[in-house]
């Protein structure tokens, strides 16, 4: 199978990648674990504030403003197909498809890392620290892509520990 991110999806700044590195991950290696299953386009990803309130349904303290959604569909899958996958990769990596979004209507399926309400605590209780976060990460840039829209590529998971031969056990260390 495959796992695509669409041309225009928004890549997060650096600056937030290293901010929400954990997060981010647990998102992505969702996405990717279904993509084992049945192919994968990624429709949505970081946004900024001005991508973000001129996308229909979004919310005003979106997870995809600090790169921990993701939005996805499967071409010639319904969303009532797709979400039970979603969800069974979502809860390997402590990720969440909230209700609501999981009954909008459309083919794409939102999953998130952090809590409901998560942004909207950060956003309001440190506006200062908000704006200088903005100013330094500047607007989105979109994908650019000559032919095809390119592929998100992540490791493989890895293992806290393995068995050895002879009963021992490597932890990687």
């Amino acid at each position: 199978m495959a796992l695509k991110v669409l041309r225009g999806v928004g890549i997060p700044p650096a600056g937030l990648i290293e901010r929400f590195h954990g997060p981010m991950r647990s998102v992505a290696l969702t996405w990717r674990d279904v993509s084992k299953v049945v192919p994968v386009e990624i429709t949505s990803w970081w946004r900024d504030p001005t991508r973000n309130a001129s996308t229909p349904g979004a919310e005003t303290y979106s997870q995809h403003l600090v790169g921990t959604a993701m939005d996805g569909r499967s071409p010639g899958r319904t969303r009532a197909q797709l979400l039970p996958i979603v969800q069974k990769a979502a809860l390997r990596y402590g990720a969440t498809v909230p209700s609501k979004a999981s009954e909008s209507s459309g083919s794409s399926v939102h999953v998130q890392a952090l809590p409901v309400g998560t942004v909207k605590a950060l956003l309001t209780r440190t506006p200062a620290l908000v704006q200088s976060a903005l100013a330094f990460i500047g607007p989105a840039r979109p994908i650019v892509a000559s032919v095809a829209a390119p592929t998100l590529a992540l490791p493989p998971p890895v293992a806290a520990s393995t068995r050895q031969p002879g009963g021992g056990f490597n932890t990687g260390y």
